[in-house]
């Protein structure tokens, strides 16, 4: 089993030797290039974001970072920022047990840092959704 094949025995080689290499045409090189030219095609892709899109990104990322920096702590919550007052005349019901306390949405100046620019990221995930969506 270790004996070493001799190439002058070995009917494979010997086939391989009278086959020789095999000749190309003349007009071979040419007919792949005329092939080639054939098959190219310039294909022209379009951004998922427009660049309208990303200088709006860019400009509302702006406007958080330099308001996130800027903003300076006050005793006043940022809900009062948003709560406009209407002044309407209601009948009160006068009740003997308290009510509990409701949560408010914006205790801390982060918490409606963060809110905000969840609602923004995931406006822009939706419009990123539906222009790839578009393209399929």
């Amino acid at each position: 089993m270790n004996e070493k094949l001799d190439k002058k025995n070995d009917p494979l080689y010997k086939l391989i030797q009278e086959a020789g290499p095999e000749e190309v045409g003349s007009d071979f090189l040419s007919s792949i290039l005329v092939q080639l030219d054939q098959k190219t095609t310039i294909t022209s892709y379009n951004p998922i974001i427009s660049k309208k899109s990303w200088l709006i990104f860019g400009l509302i990322f702006i406007i958080i970072t330099v308001f996130s920096i800027t903003q300076v702590p006050t005793e006043s919550n940022w809900s009062d920022f948003l709560y406009i007052p209407i002044d309407l005349k209601v009948p009160t019901i006068n009740i003997d047990f308290r009510l509990p306390a409701l949560p408010t949405i914006f205790k801390t100046n982060i918490m409606a840092q963060s809110i905000i620019s969840f609602i923004i990221l995931s406006f822009a995930f939706i419009i990123i959704r539906n222009k790839l969506i578009e393209l399929k």
